[in-house]
Parts: C-alpha cells; structure tokens; sequence
C-alpha cells in the first residue's frame, strides 16, 4: 500500500527539474562524485567541477547533472531515492499528523535543516500540511535563511572566482605551450623544408657524378684496350727488330739505319703512349674513389634527413599525449584478418588490447613489465621497456629434462618458461632471459632459431613414445589409450609393432589441436595412485600446490599458504580447457560457489547474461583475445566487479581471490 501511496507521488518530482536541483544541492559531495565517475559520458561533461575526489562548484556541478539527465531518467531516480534514503529522519514528518506539535518540532530542526524542509515540503501531497509549511518556511525564511544564505554566497562567489582564475591560469599556460610546439613544428618543417631540396640538390649532382663515373670507366676500359694493343704492337716490333738484327750479321751488310731509326721512333711513340694511357687510368681512378667518397657523404645526409623527420613524427605525437600506464605483456595473439595483438595488463588491473606492430618495433617479450604510452583518445601509441637493464639475450641450444626445457649456455643451465617446437631442440638458438619479478619466475622468454644455411625442412611423421612423452611432457603415455583418444578426435593414424606411431602429415602439427581437448591427469607418487594413473592416456606428475586427480590430495605448496574459508560468494571463472572440473571442485571445499566457462568458446551461451556474481574471474594466460573482448565489454555493461588473474593452476586463482575479497573487506 506504501508503494501504491508513493508511486505517482514520486513519478511527479522525477520530471520537477527544480525540485532535483534542490535534491542535488543538498545530497553530499561523496554521492555526487559516485554518480557521476561509473559513467564516462557524464564525467566527462563534469570534470572540470571535480578535483582530487572533491567538488570545486557543488551548483555547478548539480546543474550539469540535471541538464544531463534529461535524457536519463535511471540517473533521475538514482538522484531521488538515494536523497529519500539517507533522509529517514526527515520522511517521518509525512507520517505525522498536522498538528501544533508537529509544526513546532519542524520549526525547530528536527527533521533537518531548512534545505531539507524545503525539499519536504514538495514531496509531502498531504493538502492538510501545505499551511504548516508555508508558515515554517516563511519564518525560517526571516530568521535563519538570511543568515546562511549570505555567507553561503559569500564563499560561493570567492569559489568561483577562484576557479575562474585557475582556469585562466590554465588556459594561458595552454595556450603558451601550444603556440611553442606551433613555432617549433614550424621551425620543423622549414629545416625538413631546407633538407629535402638540398637533398634534390645532392641527388642531382650524385646522378652527375654517376653519369661521369660511368662515362670513366667506358674511357678507362676503352684505354686498356688500347694499351694492350699498343703494348702487342711494341712486343711485335720489339720482335722485327731483334729479327733484323740476326739477318744484319748473317746477311752482307746493307745500310738500314734509316728503316731502324723509323722503327725506334714508332717504339718510343708507343712508349709514351702506353705512359699517357696508364697515368690517365690513374687519374680516373682517384676519381672514382673522391665521386664514391662524396656519395657516401650523401648518404649520411639522408640518414639526418629521415631522424628529423622522425622527430618531427614524434613531436607531433608528443602535442596529443595522454595517459601512461605500467604493466605486463600478457600474451599474444593472431587474429582472424591474420594482424597479432597484444594483451597489456596494467598494474592496477586495467586490460588493454596493444597492436602487434607497436610491440614489434621493440624486443619486447611476453611476461616483460613496460610502460604503455596512450593518446587522449585512451588508444596505446608507444610501448617502452621497464627491464631493459636487467633482461639478457644469451645463445645456447635446447635441451629436455623431464618434462621441463633447458636452455644450456657457457656451461649454465636457465629454464624455458615458454612452449617452442620440438624441432628447435638441439638446434643453436637465441634467447632472452627476465631476472625473478613480482609472481614472474625467472627464466626464458623467448626462443629464437639461428639461421641454419642449407638445412632443409623436416617433417617427422613418425614417433615413438619417448618423442611423444616429450611433446605432451608427460611423465606417463599409455599408447592403446592415447590412440582411443586419437580416434575419437577423427584423428587418422597407424601404429607399428615396435609402438611407433605414423601420422598422415607432421606429428607436431597432428597433435597440437589435442592439446586442447585432452584431459592430463595428475598423479601424486602414492603406489595405488600410480597404479591408477597407468590406465589413463596421459598423465603428469603433480607439482607443488597441485591435486592429485586420483585421491584428490592436494601436495604442499610453499608459494601458497591459504586456508581462507570464504563465505558463499558466487563466482564465474572464464579461461582454461580441462581444468575447470577441478576449478569447481577443489575451490567448492573454501566455501565458495563456482562457475567455470571456456576460455575458447564464445559467450553465446550466456543468452540470459552473466548475471549477478560477486565476481567474474578471468585468467588471461588461459582464455582466447576473442571471448576476453566479449566479456569485458559484457562486465563494463553490466557494472560487474572484475578480477584480471595472471597466474596458472588452482592454487594462484586461490591465493588471488584471497587477496581480492579480504581488500574488499578491509576497505568495508
């Protein structure tokens, strides 16, 4: 019946845009900052009344609340009821009877002060209360008004000029630092001006030097033809003379001193020839070398060129910086259009999606901390390497221990933190090496093949069980499960007597889809375990603060120490492929109410919505690009409280939701 009383009563103030601004006014500045931060459009309408979670103009900023929820009536309702509740006090008045005794405890502050009396006064349909209000307000309007309004005014209007004077001062600091960047990009752009027409000017003449360098070389050949031609000559007519001195003595002696002097003359001539010819080789030479020199010189001068206009690139840029956030590479990711994004988590738990071409023009690695430039548009515009003193590039080869990867370098051993092909083991590679940081073990990164020249292509189609155990890195393969398994997948195969199995295509690329869809159990070293353990198709010794999927013990763990029992929170967990059984089953025994979803499916089959969990968990190592745009689009719609976890396996999800809820707790 209350509801029935009250509805049209308050369904007529959410369209009385006056009475909401006396409702704003009077709510508290932390109510006021609540409403608006969750919604972008309207804080960013409001901003500049807000600083450093206080309000500059409370007026102000109410009439700009109210002008933008015209269009909004949940805000309207929100502004309303919120004022109605913290008010319980002040709306007992309308369930008084209208009596002197009721006008007088009004009167004296009871129910409020005179802004609440005010804003009683429409909110009360009573028509019996209308003269009691009327006479209340005209009094406190005499006495009491008066004396609050003035001061209020007083501090009001000394606010405003304030504010006004901060934001002159901020403007014409503005405006300073923009007409700078205006004559430096102008200053800029007439050196990159000045550069390229010195460089056409240079072009111009390296195309002449080359012209006459070819030209001296077709000289300088042309002449070294001619030398030898002249030098055969000179050999031919050192040759006649040497025969005509023999014939000389044998014959009677006849005088040629006339034909021998013509022929000493023709030999000198071709000797002075041959002498021009090989000095203006020469010279043509040190041509060539002072026109390569000058060409070198060029070149330098368009390396100089293309840094300024780099610079001008980022000055540029610089005049649209926005925000700078700290954080991790996450993981990566191809897209369908066949581009690689990025997952950016920053340190404050904010996931951001970074292009793969902004990352590439680093060495930066997955798990490496970094600092994400954005624009004022929020949009990721540089990324810039917080480890770039402490990461190394070592080179070694590969090599399997157990069901872990070594990378042996200079007689050191540094484990592989990430999967590579099995054809890069025992290959020469290069790798990057991360210190210990926050959760971040220390280790390898990343793993790059050196060039093998001449190495053709292999492609293994078979393998035994070793080359198996090593790819699935399990401790444990039972071959007649594994191929039920196989079979079930439509996977085609054939299996040799010796326990060799032969695929249709390279065993790497046949079995890595599995990895997906088949279960890898774990096993403590208890004897039925074990013994249990040897009838499944894959199975893997569990690790410190892991359960064993056969008596469900779970071993100790050193990095986690919970044994939080938490109280009932329902909680979804988007990400994994087999392990979400153990997500529900193990986490269930804390108390605590799990879903477990895919992380490589889509959100169709939430038709209804997530719901209301006490919180969404996402784990970003083990969930697709695709769905975590999906969700975070569907949690920021729904305004659902949201935990980025970075680390694999129960026990890490376990310790981060221990840590989320008791923050929580300590901030109630």
């Amino acid at each position: 019946m209350a509801e029935d009383f009250w509805a049209p009563v308050f369904e007529r103030l959410l369209e009385d845009y006056a009475f909401l601004e006396l409702v704003a006014v009077d709510s508290s500045e932390n109510d006021l900052i609540s409403w608006v931060k969750p919604n972008r459009a309207l804080f960013a309408r409001c901003a500049r009344f807000i600083k450093k979670n206080r309000v500059l103009d409370k007026p102000a900023l109410a009439r700009e609340m109210l002008a933008y929820s015209r269009n909004d009536r949940a805000l309207r309702q929100i502004i309303l009821f919120t004022w109605v509740e913290k008010n319980p006090q002040t709306m007992k008045f309308p369930t008084l009877a209208t009596d002197v005794e009721s006008e007088s405890k009004l009167l004296s502050g009871a129910f409020g002060s005179p802004a609440k009396v005010r804003i009683l006064a429409q909110i009360d349909p009573r028509p019996a209360a209308r003269p009691i209000y009327e006479r209340v307000l005209s009094i406190i309007s005499e006495n009491v008004a008066i004396e609050d309004v003035k001061p209020a005014a007083t501090e009001d209007s000394a606010g405003d000029e304030a504010a006004r004077n901060n934001l002159a001062a901020r403007i014409a600091e503005l405006e300073k630092l923009l007409e700078s960047f205006k004559v430096e990009n102008r200053q800029l752009k007439k050196q990159v001006e000045q550069q390229r027409n010195e460089l056409t000017a240079q072009s111009r003449r390296i195309e002449d030097f080359v012209g006459r360098l070819k030209k001296a070389e077709y000289t300088n050949q042309s002449l070294e033809n001619e030398s030898a031609g002249l030098r055969s000559r000179l050999a031919y007519a050192e040759e006649q003379l040497k025969k005509a001195s023999v014939a000389v003595e044998i014959q009677p002696a006849v005088d040629d001193s006339e034909k021998l002097a013509a022929f000493e003359a023709e030999i000198e001539a071709l000797r002075r020839a041959v002498d021009n010819r090989e000095a203006t080789i020469r010279r043509l030479d040190a041509e060539k070398g002072e026109l390569t020199a000058k060409q070198a010189i060029e070149s330098d001068k368009d390396r100089q060129i293309e840094g300024l206009r780099r610079r001008l690139t980022d000055l540029e840029s610089m005049s649209q910086v926005g925000p700078r956030l700290a954080g991790q590479l996450i993981s990566t990711h191809k897209e369908p259009c066949g581009q690689r994004s990025w997952l950016f988590m920053s340190i404050s738990g904010r996931a951001i999606f970074v292009e793969g071409s902004l990352v590439s023009r680093t060495s930066l690695v997955c798990e490496e901390f970094a600092i994400l430039q954005l624009n004022r548009e929020n949009r990721p515009v540089a990324i810039e390497s917080l480890e770039a003193d402490a990461r190394r590039e070592i080179c070694g080869c590969v090599e399997v221990c157990g069901s872990d990867l070594y990378l042996v370098a200079d007689s050191q051993r540094y484990q592989v933190m990430v999967e590579i092909p099995e054809t890069s083991i025992g290959l020469p590679v290069r790798a990057v090496w991360l210190p210990e940081f926050a959760e971040r073990r220390a280790g390898i990164y990343r793993v790059e093949v050196l060039a093998q020249h001449d190495r053709p292509a292999l492609v293994q189609k078979t393998a035994d069980i070793r080359q198996l155990r090593a790819f699935f890195r399990v401790s444990r393969l039972n071959l007649a499960r594994l191929g039920e398994l196989l079979r079930q997948q439509g996977v085609e195969y054939e299996i040799s007597a010796d326990g060799q199995m032969t695929f249709l295509a390279d065993y790497h690329e046949v079995l890595a889809p599995l990895r997906m869809h088949v279960k890898i159990y774990r096993s403590c070293k208890n004897a039925a375990c074990q013994e249990l353990a040897g009838g499944e198709a894959l199975v893997r010794e569990a690790a410190a603060g892991q359960t064993c999927d056969f008596c469900g013990c779970q071993l100790p763990s050193e990095a986690v120490s919970v044994a939080k029992t938490f109280s009932g929170q329902r909680v979804m967990i988007f990400g994994g492929d087999y392990v979400g059984s153990e997500y529900e089953r193990v986490l269930s025994r804390y108390n605590l109410s799990v879903e477990w979803f895919s992380g490589f499916r889509s959100l169709g089959e939430l038709k209804n919505g997530l719901g209301r969990p006490d919180l969404v968990v996402v784990i970003v190592r083990q969930i697709s690009h695709t769905l975590l745009r999906e969700l975070v689009a569907a949690v920021n719609r729904d305004s659902l409280p949201v935990l980025y976890s970075s680390r694999r396996g129960i026990s890490g999800v376990l310790a981060d939701l221990t840590d989320h809820f008791d923050s929580r707790q300590k901030n109630i």
